[in-house]
């Protein structure tokens, strides 16, 4: 996902493209866009591989037991005691032509 040089390059499981549109979404436009089926939601955690979620219900599930108690803006927030090192999730945006895509990642 990340090239060289700095620069971040996203393909899907199709082959397809997907350019960085640098914007970051809070709690609530990430939630908003992985409840629409219409949009692509990929996690992105540690050294692991991309996970693509296609299943509406299983997003919100992994929300709800994952991201969400980890995401950014948790107030307080420390990591798990059996992960020191966990980082806290983050949402951005991706786009092919007029879709987006959320990627929520820790940017470890």
């Amino acid at each position: 996902m990340w090239a060289a040089g700095g620069g971040s390059r996203l393909w899907d499981r199709e082959g397809f493209e997907w350019q960085d549109a640098d914007k970051e979404v809070d709690h609530a436009e990430a939630e908003r866009m992985l409840r629409s089926a219409d949009v692509p939601v990929v996690i992105s955690m540690g050294a692991g591989p991309l996970r693509w979620i296609d299943d509406v219900a299983e997003r919100v599930a992994e929300w709800r037991s994952e991201i969400a108690p980890n995401f950014h803006d948790v107030a307080g927030w420390k990591p798990p005691r059996g992960a020191p090192g966990q980082l806290q999730f983050h949402a951005t945006v991706w786009q092919r032509g007029d879709r987006r895509l959320l990627l929520v990642t820790d940017f470890d």
